[in-house]
């Protein structure tokens, strides 16, 4: 072809790699972008955070999808016991459609994980995130769930699977990563003691993956091949 688009730079890398290792193919990083303009004015301004006794930590998706609903139970396995000794009240909302049994079995014997099965709307729940978490942790592709958040201007916390396409947002430091339970661990804290510009989120997620910057970059690929 004349022209190939992917949606990371990680995507774009790999490709000439495996097909153009003379750099001789004309591939591009379109990047993620929404698929229309989004208009958030119905939803609850969270560029302050919320005064409340307790912090409420966001997970959100579809929740009988295996890859999510698998990294979910292992996160609560195997990370929320390293941050049960954390002085400030950490309360987790879940908010997804069809949650399979143990992810209901789990919120029923915890009175500090709250389940919302299938929501009539989504970005509600986001919207009253303190900090949102993505937690999964296997399968390909990029977890647009994410959106939800950095349109928000919510503090975010993802494993490193799931960063793949968001490496502005790590970069910046507005995002951050893990991939270990003493990284989880010692970012959530970062987190918490920091006082994230929310505001600067919302700037930079619109910069890059809001529909008129999706765009922009398109018509710039295409003036620059035309």
């Amino acid at each position: 072809s004349d022209l190939s688009l992917t949606l990371t730079e990680n995507d774009r890398t790999r490709l000439k790699k495996l097909y153009s290792p003379g750099n001789e193919a004309n591939i591009r990083c379109l990047g993620i972008f929404e698929p229309s303009y989004f208009n958030t004015n119905n939803i609850a301004d969270v560029t302050k955070p919320r005064q409340t006794d307790h912090i409420n930590i966001v997970i959100t998706g579809s929740l009988a999808y295996p890859q999510n609903n698998l990294s979910i139970l292992e996160f609560f396995k195997t990370y929320y016991p390293a941050i049960l000794d954390f002085k400030e009240k950490l309360v987790f909302t879940i908010g997804g459609s069809n949650p399979a049994e143990k992810l209901r079995n789990l919120s029923d014997n915890n009175p500090d994980i709250r389940l919302i099965p299938d929501p009539d709307d989504i970005l509600n729940i986001v919207s009253e995130a303190d900090i949102y978490l993505c937690p999964i942790n296997r399968g390909s592709g990029i977890k647009l769930r994410i959106m939800d958040s950095l349109r928000l201007g919510i503090p975010t916390l993802v494993h490193e699977v799931s960063a793949s396409g968001y490496e502005t947002f790590i970069r910046s430091g507005l995002m951050l990563q893990y991939d270990s339970v003493h990284t989880f661990k010692t970012a959530l804290e970062k987190i918490i003691r920091s006082n994230y510009d929310r505001l600067a989120i919302k700037e930079l997620f619109k910069e890059y993956f809001s529909f008129e910057s999706g765009v922009r970059r398109l018509e710039n690929i295409l003036r620059d091949n035309i």
